[in-house]
């Protein structure tokens, strides 16, 4: 019995929504029409293969001076990257991941900063952070092979490290 009276409903649903289909709408009878669309021009398209012009290298955008931010759960891949910050470069808290490599980095006011069980990973990379290259605090780490840092490390707080996995080069 119960299934004749979902199929019932159904149907009932149906007919209302066929009904429903033909009808105008909220709009009045005397509104005009909407005007059409005007046509999309034409965009001309790039080359791309071995005929096509080089691609500049990455710059700095000079209008957002703003760092890469990375927290909570995030994993970040910071590849090729050119940063000109206006704080810091990179900062990671909360448990976030990140792996930077051949990137250039600079912040005014820090060049990595990583608290909370942060984990950074830098490689093959150019970090200046003005007068601190790393700030280091709660639980965080740091693995570092082959980069080139201008800055001093300031490290608070227990069980924060910083791994030199070998040729680091340091600078004040």
């Amino acid at each position: 019995m119960r299934a004749m009276t979902l199929r019932a409903m159904l149907s009932s649903l149906l007919l209302f929504s066929a009904a429903c289909a033909g009808h105008p709408g909220p709009t009045s009878p005397s509104a005009p029409p909407a005007p059409p669309a005007p046509p999309v021009p034409p965009v001309a398209a790039e080359p791309t293969g071995p005929d096509a012009p080089p691609v500049p290298p990455a710059t700095p955008d000079p209008s957002s001076r703003a760092g890469i931010v990375c927290s909570g759960h995030e994993q970040l891949r910071l590849e090729g990257k050119v940063v000109d910050a206006s704080g810091a470069a990179v900062t990671a808290s909360g448990h976030c991941r990140v792996h930077i490599v051949h990137s250039t980095l600079k912040g005014s006011d820090g060049g990595v900063i990583a608290s909370e069980q942060a984990h950074v990973t830098v490689e093959n990379s150019s970090i200046d952070g003005g007068p601190r290259a790393i700030v280091i605090s709660d639980q965080a780490t740091i693995e570092s092979r082959s980069p080139t840092w201008r800055g001093r490390i300031v490290a608070s707080g227990n069980k924060s490290h910083v791994l030199d996995l070998g040729d680091n080069e340091w600078s004040r």
